[in-house]
């Protein structure tokens, strides 16, 4: 095998791959922790602002989906002159 002299302790080519295959696990799993956190912070902070909407009775005029509520079920698509185009 091949060793390459580390630190006065020969370092071979299955013990790099394990040292690398450690390093991106302790990687990955920081990873995930960090998203969890962000993810819940997020979370509660959407159920605080939902409560403050709640208890304040206002609405925001949207439904649960994201559409405006007082849609005409027409489409709200561009104009044609937006493009550079008249009608």
């Amino acid at each position: 095998m091949t060793e390459l002299p580390i630190g006065g302790e020969a370092l071979t080519a299955s013990g790099l791959l394990a040292a690398t295959a450690a390093a991106l696990l302790v990687f990955v799993s920081l990873g995930v922790i960090y998203l969890s956190a962000v993810d819940w912070r997020d979370r509660r902070r959407r159920k605080a602002d939902e409560k403050a909407v709640k208890a304040s009775g206002r609405s925001t005029g949207r439904s649960g989906n994201g559409s405006n509520s007082r849609s005409t079920g027409q489409s709200t698509g561009r104009s044609p002159t937006a493009f550079g185009r008249r009608p």
